[in-house]
């Protein structure tokens, strides 16, 4: 049923900000659910996102916009993948398993914005602004 939460927040929160907490979202699914069902449920929420800008944001079917989508969902992916490492330590309690999010999410971000970086050095379109770290 988790799983089936998570989609459905990943999903709605396309209604309240246009940029998703892709690196969250796949944090958490990576250190709650399974290596599989992480990267698919990761994987939905990207596209999900990636339907919902391309359809009711209207963002522009183009190269670079393809290119920016492609690399996010990468990105997402990669994420949820290092999340589902899980080491023993965050196997023995709540706390430990906390930590290892907080972890997971910091590896995960560093990750994701490397990169977002280095579509940007191609494209020269927009990198790691405040909004976007925000």
């Amino acid at each position: 049923m988790w799983r089936y939460n998570l989609l459905a927040i990943g999903s709605a929160s396309n209604f309240i900000y246009p940029h998703v907490p892709l690196v969250s979202l796949a944090s958490l699914a990576g250190v709650t659910l399974n290596r599989r069902q992480a990267i698919v449920s990761a994987g939905l929420i990207w596209l999900v996102n990636q339907f919902f800008g391309f359809t009711v944001l209207q963002y522009p079917l183009s190269a670079i916009s393809l290119l920016w989508g492609l690399s996010m969902g990468l990105g997402t992916i990669a994420v949820a993948l290092v999340a589902s490492i899980r080491p023993p330590f965050s196997r023995r309690s709540w706390w430990a398993q906390s930590l290892w999010l907080g972890i997971s999410l910091l590896l995960g971000f560093c990750l994701y914005q490397s990169g977002t970086l280095l579509v940007n050095q191609w494209v020269q379109m927009h990198g790691l602004t405040a909004d976007v770290f925000l």
